[in-house]
């Protein structure tokens, strides 16, 4: 009699197919965003350049204040291919673009007199504001979208999406060249557009496909209160862990002239590159333990975390020494106005290993759902990082929040190394 298959070894061999894909999605938008800019700061003036990655790091920020814990609620609770995992995507998506909106109001109402925001007025107010409110829903339901495909393992469709991204700008900004454009607001709205038709697409296609229902409103959620729950506790989590990522450069974007600005955009995009490299893993991880109906911490659910952990360190260590090593000759590329670069690029990409044992810590938490852990490891990662960028960004420049990201990302991983991983250890060695 043939014997069953090993589930373990399977769920093993999907955490690694997905980490693989979803690194190779990273690193295509690595790649596209490093020629992107290449492009544009070859062709035009760090003004420019400073100009519209400040208005591309708000909008990412406006989305990020939005996100109310949805990417993790579809990894943990829309894991499958059946009928309530659908409702769970559908629900999700139509959440999302409500609190985009949501999200855009805040930011537009709150950093209206912002050089950044102001911006916005180069074609006219209503214009302008108008596209940066319709590109950032299309952004917000693009994260959605990478969500449920990861949980359905379309790896294949995880990848092809983030390279047409990366694809697709190309064109669009040689075309923007060829007229001479000085606009920041144009190379702006070029960085982004790809980005927002690919959420638009994806959202459609799924509702279409996978996910699709007879009603125009999703269908019913048996365990509606549980998700509501998780989806809150997690979004405060989110708020935490990711305000440094999409806080922190909207902070020296503020608090720095537009030159200065360029370079540290340039390094940030690596390090948040790099930053995701492990979040990423993790929420695979996470999918991975919630198609276990009651995770528990037992060897299945340890050696899932272990794998998650082994493969976020590897690939953040390579890309601490290829950053260390390329630093300057990546800021020669850009040209003579981004020296600094190759200052900010190594700190800001080694701090993703540290990340990476938080964010492991932060996914075996929710999985098992100690909520309590979740917040704690959240708080101390914005405090340890985003106060000292407040307190110090005005006085020191972009090099003091290159400083507070390593220095708060090392310290949280330290925490996280108190307390959770310790409870990890000893129930491995029960």
């Amino acid at each position: 009699m043939a014997s069953p298959p090993d589930q373990s070894s399977d769920s093993q061999g999907q955490l690694a197919r997905g980490s693989v894909a979803l690194a190779t999605s990273v690193l295509a938008n690595a790649v596209g965003g490093l020629v992107y800019w290449i492009v544009v700061a070859r062709a035009l003036s760090t003004g420019v350049v400073g100009a519209s990655s400040a208005l591309f790091q708000t909008l990412l920020f406006a989305n990020f204040v939005g996100n109310v814990g949805l990417p993790v609620t579809v990894a943990r609770y829309a894991a499958g291919n059946d009928e309530e995992s659908s409702a769970v995507s559908n629900w999700s998506m139509l959440i999302r673009v409500v609190s985009a909106v949501l999200g855009v109001a805040v930011v537009l109402g709150l950093a209206r007199n912002a050089a950044p925001i102001e911006r916005l007025d180069e074609w006219g107010a209503l214009a302008g504001r108008l596209f940066f409110a319709v590109a950032a829903v299309g952004a917000a339901l693009a994260v959605i979208v990478e969500a449920r495909l990861v949980t359905l393992r379309l790896w294949g469709w995880v990848v092809g999406r983030s390279v047409a991204v990366a694809v697709a700008r190309l064109p669009l900004v040689a075309l923007a060249l060829l007229g001479d454009s000085t606009s920041g607001l144009l190379i702006f709205m070029i960085a982004v557009a790809p980005l927002a038709v690919s959420g638009y697409v994806g959202a459609l296609a799924l509702r279409l496909t996978v996910d699709r229902t007879s009603s125009l409103l999703p269908g019913p959620v048996a365990n509606a209160h549980e998700i509501g729950r998780f989806s809150a506790v997690n979004w405060i989590s989110l708020l935490a862990t990711q305000a440094p990522v999409f806080g922190i450069p909207v902070i020296v974007a503020f608090a720095t002239e537009s030159r200065e600005y360029a370079a540290f955009f340039i390094a940030w995009s690596f390090g948040a590159m790099a930053f995701l490299v492990p979040h990423t893993i993790s929420q695979v991880a996470l999918s991975e333990l919630g198609k276990n109906s009651t995770p528990a911490i037992d060897n299945e659910f340890i050696d899932k975390v272990m794998g998650g952990l082994r493969l976020a360190l590897l690939a953040t260590c390579a890309g601490a020494i290829v950053a260390w090593l390329s630093a300057d000759l990546i800021a020669s590329i850009y040209g003579p106005g981004y020296r600094q670069l190759g200052f900010h690029l190594p700190l800001l990409t080694g701090a993703s290993i540290a990340w990476a044992y938080t964010s492991m810590g932060l996914t075996a938490a929710r999985a098992v759902d100690r909520h309590r852990t979740v917040v704690l490891l959240s708080a101390t990662f914005v405090i340890a990082t985003v106060v000292p960028t407040l307190l110090l960004v005005g006085r020191y420049g972009s090099p003091a929040a290159t400083w507070s990201w390593l220095g708060g990302s090392v310290f949280t991983a330290a925490v996280t190394a108190m307390f959770f991983w310790q409870q990890i250890r000893t129930a491995a060695f029960r």
